[in-house]
């Protein structure tokens, strides 16, 4: 995620809410807000879900959808999602 630097200290002090509450789901086993090295304003979610079902559940709890709104204004750029997939070596 890309902040505008104003809206910072706003961004830090509302995802608390998020990240709690999101760590509390069913089906969740990760849920952490990491900063990008060398980019003052740049964060990522990293997230790690049991299952696609618990991911739409998670998009649509109150607290996200909560947060999505409040979001919007914070952002320099638009959100850019990554799925992932574990590998694991043989």
């Amino acid at each position: 995620m890309s902040l505008k630097p104003e809206a910072k200290a706003e961004f830090l002090k509302e995802i608390k809410l998020l990240v709690n509450a999101s760590k509390k789901e069913a089906g969740n086993h990760q849920y952490e807000l990491v900063a990008v090295v060398g980019e003052e304003n740049e964060f990522k979610m990293l997230e790690t879900w049991e299952d696609q079902a618990a991911i739409e559940a998670h998009n649509q709890s109150e607290h996200f959808k909560t947060f999505q709104q409040q979001a919007a204004s914070w952002l320099a750029a638009p959100l850019s999602i990554t799925l992932l997939t574990e590998l694991k070596p043989n």
